[in-house]
């Protein structure tokens, strides 16, 4: 699968993040949903690009990224992206969700309130 921007991998979590990147600015992750990848964000990352600095992951068992043994819930997502924006030396920034990655990030901002700028969420799930 061809990313979406500068690709890039960074091992994180016993399994590995896949992710694109796109733009100057300041940081906006975008988390798509289940069973999809960074790709949903393909229409819209190059229009957010001159503003921010677009990262888009490839959250685990999606994508490109790792497949690894774990229980793949929206706390243990919400984890390991948490872990992603640290190895990558992101400790704050705007967060957007789409459908489980709107649970996703839901759950960052439960757990880590003061790492997001600001939330905003799409069609979001996970929660319920």
């Amino acid at each position: 699968m061809e990313m979406i921007g500068t690709p890039h991998e960074t091992a994180v979590a016993e399994t590995t993040v896949a992710w694109g990147e796109l733009g100057d600015g300041p940081p906006l992750v975008l988390l798509h949903g289940l069973f999809d990848s960074h790709r949903t964000w393909r229409r819209v990352a190059h229009l957010l690009a001159p503003r921010y600095r677009v990262l888009m992951p490839d959250m685990p068992g999606n994508g490109c990224s790792g497949r690894p043994d774990a229980p793949y819930t929206l706390a243990w997502n919400a984890e390991v992206m948490s872990a992603w924006m640290l190895a990558i030396g992101v400790e704050r920034a705007h967060i957007c969700g789409h459908s489980y990655g709107g649970g996703v990030a839901q759950w960052m901002l439960l757990e880590q309130r003061d790492r997001i700028e600001r939330l905003a969420l799409v069609s979001a799930g996970g929660l319920g």
